[in-house]
């Protein structure tokens, strides 16, 4: 049934998740969530969780959350050992996404952002599909091999606005945006178990010689999209892309013109979405 996300938001958790660091210091951190605000209080439940990059000021970090704390009525959860670039990005979610799960059982919609995120009120206007069990956008770049015919990009296309999340033992169509999705309440597992993890982990651990520095390339042993697009294929699960239709087409005709090889698509206002990631705070933000 078609809703907007402000109809699902007052039984939904908002969770927002991300990196203390000289890029998200307390001057952006701070201007991102009054940003965010109108967006914020809509939900039921807010959690945030956060981590900081070694050397960053302790005290400056325990101010953000001070700040936090006086602009939302929240839960804030630290991750006190940042495991680099793509752990550290996996333990931040499975830890808002386990903690609302324990402790906020009743919710409807778990809405997880990263905090680099600008949302503006039009994102409370998107419509969706609240039967659907995964709301996303899609994740593309210049490089999609879909793009290089028209019939392949047409059933490229085709799957992303298809509702099914398993096609020959595929998530079909664009990944997710790992910077911005929704889940329903019935997936109850993100990522692979902590044995898994703990696992690669050691892997990368013992390949860079315990340098621990080398966070780049983790990359080499996982992919942390990769991981949360296998844990959503399921043939029980529906899923509902929101940039639909000629919108779609108007999105990758520009990611195709500009040739943006980063399908995290920073510092591109999608205005018809009211949807920023807010990446580089010096740098200039161009509205599509």
């Amino acid at each position: 049934m078609s809703k907007t996300i402000r109809n699902i938001a007052e039984n939904s958790v908002i969770s927002v998740c991300g990196t203390i660091s000289p890029e998200n210091n307390r001057d952006k951190i701070n201007f991102v969530l009054s940003q965010n605000k109108n967006v914020m209080d809509c939900f039921k439940y807010k959690i945030f969780v956060l981590n900081k990059v070694t050397g960053y000021s302790e005290t400056e970090f325990q101010d953000i959350i001070t700040d936090i704390k006086k602009m939302y009525s929240c839960v804030v959860l630290i991750d006190h050992i940042n495991r680099g670039y793509q752990f550290g990005f996996i333990d931040l979610d499975l830890k808002s996404f386990n903690y609302a799960k324990i402790n906020m059982p009743d919710y409807k919609f778990y809405l997880k952002y990263n905090i680099d995120t600008i949302l503006y009120d039009k994102f409370l206007d998107i419509i969706i599909d609240d039967t659907s069990d995964i709301i996303y956008m899609p994740e593309i770049s210049s490089l999609t091999p879909e793009f290089k015919h028209p019939d392949s990009y047409q059933q490229y296309k085709q799957d992303c606005m298809d509702s099914v999340t398993s096609k020959e033992g595929k998530f079909p169509g664009a990944w997710i945006m790992p910077w911005l999705y929704i889940l329903s309440n019935k997936i109850s597992v993100l990522y692979p178990n902590k044995d898994s993890l703990a696992s690669l982990y050691y892997k990368w651990a013992v390949n860079v010689g315990g340098d621990f520095t080398q966070w780049h390339s983790q990359n080499k042993v996982l992919c942390s999209e990769e991981l949360l697009m296998e844990s959503l294929i399921n043939k029980e699960l529906k899923k509902y892309c929101f940039i639909r239709n000629e919108d779609f087409d108007y999105y990758c005709n520009f990611i195709k013109q500009y040739n943006v090889g980063d399908a995290t698509i920073k510092n591109v206002h999608l205005s018809k979405f009211g949807i920023i990631h807010f990446h580089f705070r010096n740098n200039d933000v161009i509205e599509i």
